[in-house]
């Protein structure tokens, strides 16, 4: 990336992960419930958040689940080619995308009942990595809250909490296309 523009770049960069990790939507009758990324090195980040309706609608309004996108790599490229930027401008707004769609609820209980049964070793890792993916899941509440990171090369001891989290991906992946939700540019 050229020198010049690297703390335009990192603006940019923290404005996205802003967008990730706190999606700007408007659900009142909602809490979040659970968070699961994939951050790849050369393909788009891609972050769910799950929100469940609160306890006074849970018999009316479905859960909802949110899903930001953001191009880093078309981002990353108009500040390391010059004719990328000259044509798509060096703007430090990044490249966003938003959709969300209406869960099953008893889907999504079935799923978080079989998060709560996996159990994951807590480790140090001083690993460095390069390329690759980063994944992630992340539970929120009052009493406990929950984040785990991951890199491509996981543990064994870690292998329930990665199968979970795809199969969750996959399940989110079928309701946006059942739903099929409009994207729209954030």
């Amino acid at each position: 990336m050229a020198d010049p523009y690297q703390n335009e770049f990192n603006k940019l960069t923290v404005a996205a992960e802003k967008s990730l990790q706190y999606p700007e939507v408007h659900l009142p009758h909602h809490m979040r419930l659970l968070r699961i990324w994939r951050y790849p090195s050369f393909e788009p980040y891609v972050s769910s958040m799950l929100f469940a309706p609160v306890e006074r609608y849970a018999k009316s309004d479905s859960p909802v689940e949110v899903e930001v996108k953001w191009d880093r790599p078309f981002d990353a490229m108009r500040f390391h080619d010059p004719m990328k930027g000259l044509t798509h401008g060096f703007s430090t707004a990044p490249t966003m995308s938003m959709r969300q769609a209406e869960l099953l609820t008893d889907q999504v209980e079935l799923r978080i009942a079989d998060l709560e049964k996996i159990q994951v070793p807590l480790m140090i890792d001083t690993t460095i990595g390069v390329d690759g993916e980063m994944f992630g899941v992340e539970t929120f509440g009052l009493a406990a809250a929950v984040r785990l990171t991951w890199w491509s090369n996981i543990p064994a001891a870690w292998q329930p909490i990665v199968e979970w989290s795809k199969e969750m991906q996959e399940f989110q992946s079928a309701a946006f296309q059942r739903n099929s939700p409009t994207i729209n540019a954030i």
